[in-house]
């Protein structure tokens, strides 16, 4: 019996770590987010000049990249097919660079952050709910509220 409650102490601690760490990554993406959106919304595009367009696949899909070059410096900048098919016919979308960490952004990178934020947030409710459910359920069963 003591092994039992043991084990069930583990999991929601696991539980727990699991939905702090979620909750971390939402925070940390939220301000990521908020940081990448101001950047694009209350500076400038770039004038860059495109050097190339890069598609790598494996996994679940495709990633997509492009090398520009900003100020004398090439930089990998995050992107969609859509915008490789359109760098590649020398339509340019709009890049921003970010000082702080000397990079380029475009509009898709504040798009992933917000979904980042979402994935992060919906894993926090539920490794949560997991855990109220887990000692509801344990509650009803035996009679108690201990774990």
């Amino acid at each position: 019996m003591n092994t039992d409650r043991t084990y069930k102490r583990t999991y929601v601690a696991l539980k727990s770590i699991i939905g702090l760490a979620c909750l971390t990554f939402a925070v940390y993406s939220f301000l990521q987010y908020i940081k990448l959106g101001t950047i694009v919304n209350t500076t400038s595009p770039i004038t860059y000049r495109f050097v190339k367009a890069a598609t790598h696949s494996g996994g679940r899909g495709s990633h997509y990249d492009a090398t520009i070059s900003f100020n004398d410096k090439e930089y990998e900048v995050n992107s969609t097919g859509a915008m490789n098919a359109d760098l590649e016919k020398g339509k340019k979308p709009l890049l921003y660079y970010v000082e702080e960490d000397d990079k380029i952004i475009s509009d898709w990178d504040v798009k992933l952050k917000f979904r980042l934020l979402l994935l992060a947030f919906f894993g926090f409710v539920i490794f949560t709910t997991a855990i109220f459910l887990s000692q509801k359920l344990e509650s009803n069963m035996w009679g108690n509220t201990y774990i």
